[in-house]
């Protein structure tokens, strides 16, 4: 509007006018994995944009849940605010307390523009998806095997190797951060015998994991030896 409040030198005039209006929180786009989604491997990393077209997104207010647990900094999630109406979320690495094999997994999102506009807190944006289910252990890899199974005139001294797969969840470990193996060795008639943990050499990963044993003393010769392992996967 144009208001003239002075006829008289000094002339003066007033004007108003209106700011936009931003009445609405942001929006939470994007969802990966999809809502409803089935098979989804554990590992995959969660992603969504939070977008404001008008005041922007409040990205100190981005909270996300994932089957209840708060996901934040310390727990690996990125936030990219290089455009702050389109900000980009991710949770890139979940670990497997979080987002467990065969479970339905809840996620949340909460977040305020730079007006104040928030969703609210009774009412996240929320998406749901299954995940891949895994009911198979680790199997051995009888290709692997050192000394081969049935193998005979081998030397007193050989080392035994053996390599688990498991190419889902991988190998386990211990809450200590020991592998879950086992290893039992029967020599002839004797009772079966625990290898020590120490005594039992690991290389690779957990989903293709050598195993190495190196007796303390060599087997005597025409000895029958018979070695059971046993392993969880995660």
């Amino acid at each position: 509007t144009l208001d003239t409040w002075a006829p008289v030198p000094p002339f003066t005039q007033l004007f108003t006018y209106n700011t936009k209006s931003d009445l609405n929180p942001p929006q939470v786009t994007n969802l990966s994995p999809a809502d409803g989604a089935t098979n989804v491997l554990p590992t995959t990393p969660i992603t969504f944009r939070v977008t404001d077209d008008i005041a922007g997104v409040d990205t100190s207010t981005i909270m996300l849940q994932v089957n209840g647990q708060p996901i934040g900094a310390a727990q690996g999630l990125v936030i990219d605010d290089t455009d702050p109406l389109n900000v980009a979320v991710s949770y890139p690495a979940p670990t497997a307390n979080v987002i467990p094999w065969g479970a339905t997994i809840t996620v949340r999102v909460w977040a305020s523009d730079l007006a104040g506009n928030a969703i609210p807190q009774a009412t996240p944006v929320e998406w749901s998806y299954e995940t891949q289910a895994d009911t198979n252990g680790p199997a051995m890899d009888i290709a692997a095997l050192t000394p081969a199974a049935g193998a005979t005139n081998v030397p007193i001294g050989t080392d035994i190797s053996f390599r688990l797969s498991d190419d889902l969840s991988g190998v386990a470990k211990l809450p200590n951060g020991d592998w879950d193996v086992t290893v039992y060795v029967k020599v002839g008639a004797a009772g079966e015998t625990q290898v020590p943990y120490a005594d039992l050499q690991f290389t690779g990963t957990a989903r293709a994991l050598r195993v190495t044993y190196n007796p303390p003393a060599d087997f005597s010769y025409e000895d029958v030896v018979a070695v059971r392992v046993v392993a969880n996967d995660a």
